[in-house]
């Protein structure tokens, strides 16, 4: 076969073009010929491993009897009935909280109060106390934060020198 009818075969081939034909033309140029040259021989290691393949038998695997088979799928079915039956059940049965329970078993002793907050650990109804100590808080937070800025601000200034 001529040099340049193996190249244009070889392009056509890794461009997937080629017949049947043109692919056994190569096979039958790369196994007979012992002098090619360098630029093809990926190509000629790639066709005799091919060639190596269609000597290879694939092992012949064992499917499970079918009995085994037969008892997972009936497994898995009546795995699904279960679940969908609990589903069913869940829907149609009455909603009833864990809350509903205690507020039927709790009487009512005393009011409740119209405000209520938990200040360190101390029980607060008084809005006006709350209101304070929430205000101490939040100025001892704006205080730091003010002395946080400064010190970000002393950094930018030196930075930008």
């Amino acid at each position: 076969m001529e040099l340049d009818r193996v190249k244009i075969l070889v392009d056509k081939y890794l461009e997937a073009e080629t017949t049947l034909d043109e692919e056994r033309e190569l096979s039958e140029y790369f196994a007979t010929t012992a002098d090619i040259p360098e630029e093809f021989e990926p190509i000629k290691a790639m066709f005799s491993a091919m060639g190596a393949l269609k000597e290879y038998e694939a092992p012949v695997v064992d499917r499970p009897d079918k009995q085994k088979r037969v008892f997972w799928k009936v497994f898995a079915g009546a795995g699904t009935a279960v679940a969908a039956a609990c589903m069913i059940i869940m829907l149609v049965m009455p909603k009833t909280t864990y809350d509903d329970i205690i507020i039927e078993q709790r009487p009512a002793l005393e009011p409740q109060p119209e405000f209520v907050c938990h200040i360190n650990g101390v029980k607060v109804t008084d809005k006006d106390v709350a209101y304070a100590e929430v205000n101490k808080i939040l100025g001892g937070v704006s205080s730091n934060m003010q002395l946080a800025m400064a010190e970000v601000n002393k950094f930018n200034i030196s930075s930008n020198r």
